[in-house]
């Protein structure tokens, strides 16, 4: 897969976060915890309800929105096995339907939306190894791209859009994706 737009690169910034400490550990996949439920929050009646169930039970996947759709992707399905299928959930109909799937699996995973598109970053592959790699999804044409990796693979990470620019947050530092270089 070839790097996709303009030859945009992650830069280290500095970055404070106050918040304790997240431990993520790998301990398998547990059957009670692979689910395909969704829940729906409703603020003006402070209530919850069920929504239409995702396609398949998935673990450990990331989601985001865009407009009225969310997407699901990734994570790790009822066999544990290591998924790149994509779901995008449309609100308005309370419906699922199947995307293109990410380039490669990964789970423990962050998804946003910069500019209209999803990204997918780090996570962790079936080699268990940190990933540094990054995707990019465009809802419109429901294809990939491949953009500028991260100088470290990352799993246990805060990412977060802010003023235009990405920023994937751990322990390790943080480093900022400016999509305009």
């Amino acid at each position: 897969m070839e790097l996709g737009g303009r030859h945009a690169e992650w830069q280290r910034c500095s970055l404070r976060v106050c918040c304790r400490r997240l431990h993520v550990r790998d301990r398998g996949i547990d059957p009670d915890r692979v689910s395909a439920s969704v829940l729906k929050y409703d603020v003006g009646q402070d209530s919850w309800s069920e929504v239409a169930p995702l396609p398949e039970p998935l673990s450990s996947h990331a989601a985001c929105v865009v407009g009225t759709s969310i997407y699901v992707v990734g994570g790790w399905d009822a066999q544990g096995d290591t998924t790149s299928t994509v779901f995008r959930y449309d609100s308005v109909h309370d419906v699922w339907s199947t995307c293109a799937p990410m380039p490669e699996g990964r789970y423990f995973h962050r998804a946003c939306v910069l500019g209209g598109m999803v990204y997918v970053v780090g996570g962790k592959a079936e080699d268990l190894l940190p990933m540094s790699s990054v995707a990019r999804y465009d809802p419109t044409s429901d294809t990939w791209s491949a953009v500028a990796p991260m100088a470290n693979g990352r799993v246990t990470f805060a990412l977060f859009v802010l003023d235009g620019h990405m920023y994937a947050s751990s322990e390790e530092g943080s480093e900022v994706y400016d999509p305009a270089t």
